[in-house]
């Protein structure tokens, strides 16, 4: 059965500005049909991942971390509202949450977040309120990340939302 490891990692860095402490930053990355099994940070031997295996080692890894829902769409909505498929509605993969269902991300701009998201981080043409940036393009992901953190004053703290489809194909060696 398919499903999507909702956190692969998640990179927390507390900054300090002024003595003052600020909410930690956010960096989560979203791949599809990719388990535990398929990365080199919970023990693969075929698989290597070794930019996964830094963030690891200088962030934090959730080794008893569960997905909502055997398909990706109710899990991403799950890890975007903060609700069990049963709640939000998206049960069937590529459906949509119920009208009126709250994301997570006007919760965290209250909290003075500066979110930016790139690539499939959800089903759909949905538009999310609060967003300061969105890029659904799979193409040079990597560069437009840089390019966007380059061209923008970005303030911290920062929700970075990436969302890989890659592993639904082969990788080679070239």
């Amino acid at each position: 059965m398919k499903f999507v490891s909702l956190l692969l990692a998640l990179l927390v860095v507390i900054p300090c500005l002024n003595g003052e402490k600020l909410p930690p930053n956010l960096v989560v990355f979203l791949s599809d049909d990719m388990g535990r099994a398929e990365s080199s940070v919970y023990g693969s031997k075929e698989v290597r991942t070794p930019t996964m295996d830094m963030l690891a080692a200088n962030g934090m890894v959730f080794d008893e971390a569960y997905v909502a829902s055997p398909s990706c769409c109710p899990n991403r909505f799950s890890l975007l509202t903060g609700l069990m498929p049963a709640r939000h509605g998206a049960h069937p993969n590529h459906s949509q949450v119920k009208e009126g269902t709250e994301f997570l991300f006007p919760l965290l701009k209250a909290k003075g977040y500066t979110i930016a998201s790139f690539g499939k981080v959800a089903h759909g043409a949905r538009e999310f309120e609060g967003l300061d940036f969105n890029s659904k393009s799979p193409r040079n992901m990597s560069v437009a990340v840089r390019e966007w953190f380059a061209s923008n004053e970005v303030r911290e703290p920062i929700c970075l939302l990436v969302g890989d489809r890659r592993p639904h194909v082969p990788w080679v060696e070239e």
